[in-house]
């Protein structure tokens, strides 16, 4: 998944990498680090989906929606 789409994701639901963290159980440095990628890995976004399955739903849908315009 990328970044981005997470960081703007909690932005549009006013989160911060610490609330994140917190709901993750995950250390913010490390939420600042995973989201300062251009992909977050597995783990990351698997323990993000766990923690924001709503998130994880509205990203989801976003990702497939970008690759069936990309084949148009």
């Amino acid at each position: 998944m990328r970044s981005e789409q997470i960081k703007q994701w909690l932005k549009d639901n006013e989160l911060t990498h610490q609330k994140v963290a917190d709901q993750m159980r995950y250390a913010r440095v490390s939420v600042t680090r995973a989201l300062g990628r251009e992909q977050v890995s597995a783990e990351f976004w698997w323990r993000f989906c766990a923690a924001f399955p709503k998130a994880a739903l509205e990203l989801t849908e976003e990702t497939e929606e970008e690759a069936s315009e990309q084949k148009r």
